[in-house]
C-alpha cells in the first residue's frame, strides 16, 4: 500500500456499518490501516458482525449503537477517542428508504424519513467535529444516494432528505475546512445488496429483475458494496487531501443516460 493511502495510526467510526455498504466500508478502512468501530442497532446484525470481524485484530470493534440516538453515539466517540490511534475519521451510512408522492406520503412518513436520512448525519457531524478539528487527515464521509442528483417516481421524501445529505457535506466542508477537516458524500446507485435483492423481489415479483438492471447500466453490471467501499476508503486517506465538498457519483454511469423506466421494469 501506497504511504498517501495508507490510515495507520487513525481510528474511524463506521455507523450503521454492521452489513451492506458500511460493512465493506469498514473493512476496507481496516484493510488501509485505520483502527475501525462499527456499530449497528439490531442484536442480529451486531452478532453477524462480531461472527465476521477480521479474527485476532484489536483494530477492529463492533458495538451496539443507535445511529439516531444522541446518547448512544457519544458512548461511540468516546471509546473512539480513547482507542491508542488518532480519531480523524468518521463515515455516516445510516439510512432508510421512502416510498411516496406528496399525496401519499404522510407528515409523519415525512418526519421519520428527515430524521434517518438526515437528522442523524446531522447529529454525527455535530458531536464529531468538536473531536476531529485539527487531527491529521480528518475527514466525514456520508453515503447519500444517486437521488440526491437525480429523481425517479415516489420517492419524494427520500430524495428530498439525500439531497440534503449532499447539501449538509458541502456546507460542512466550507465551514471547517479552515479545521483542517474534509467532508465528502458518495452517491451509490445500484448495489447488489440483501437490501436491493428483497425490494426488487417486491416491486418486479421475478427473478429477472436484477440481471435485467445490470444490462441496463452502461458498464453491463450492477454495482458491489467493494465499489463504494473503494471509493470511501479513497477519500478517507491522505490520496484525497485536495477533495472536499464533493458528492461523487458511483453508479455504474446509470445517471448519464435517459432510459425510460419501461425498458427494463
Amino acid at each position: 500500500m501506497t504511504a498517501n493511502a495508507d490510515m495507520s495510526g487513525q481510528t474511524a467510526i463506521v455507523t450503521a456499518g454492521t452489513r451492506g455498504i458500511g460493512w465493506a466500508i469498514a473493512l476496507e478502512l481496516h484493510r488501509r490501516g485505520a483502527h475501525v468501530l462499527v456499530c449497528g442497532r439490531t442484536d442480529a446484525s451486531v452478532e453477524a458482525a462480531k461472527r465476521s470481524a477480521p479474527e485476532a485484530s484489536e483494530r477492529f470493534e463492533v458495538f451496539q449503537a443507535d445511529a439516531s440516538s444522541e446518547h448512544d453515539l457519544r458512548r461511540l466517540i468516546d471509546r473512539a477517542a480513547a482507542t491508542p490511534g488518532e480519531f480523524s475519521c468518521v463515515v455516516s451510512c445510516v439510512g432508510a428508504p421512502s416510498g411516496g408522492d406528496a399525496e401519499e406520503t404522510t407528515l409523519e412518513q415525512w418526519d421519520a424519513c428527515m430524521s434517518i436520512n438526515l437528522r442523524a448525519p446531522f447529529l454525527l457531524a455535530h458531536l464529531c467535529v468538536p473531536k476531529i478539528k485539527g487531527a491529521r487527515n480528518a475527514s466525514m464521509t456520508f453515503v447519500s444516494s444517486i437521488w440526491a442528483v437525480t429523481a425517479t417516481r415516489r420517492r419524494l421524501a427520500y430524495s428530498v432528505a439525500k439531497a440534503g445529505l449532499a447539501a449538509l457535506s458541502r456546507n460542512l466542508a466550507i465551514d471547517h475546512g479552515p479545521d483542517g477537516v474534509r467532508v465528502n458524500a458518495v452517491a451509490p446507485g445500484y448495489i447488489d445488496t440483501d437490501l436491493l435483492r428483497s425490494s426488487l423481489a417486491a416491486r418486479l415479483n421475478d427473478q429477472n429483475g436484477l440481471a435485467r438492471m445490470a444490462r441496463a447500466h452502461p458498464v453491463g453490471r450492477i454495482g458491489e458494496a467493494s465499489d463504494v467501499a473503494a471509493t470511501v476508503g479513497f477519500l478517507a486517506s491522505p490520496a484525497a487531501g485536495f477533495i472536499t465538498g464533493q458528492t461523487i457519483v458511483i453508479d455504474g454511469g446509470i445517471t448519464q443516460q435517459f432510459t425510460l423506466a419501461s425498458d427494463w421494469l
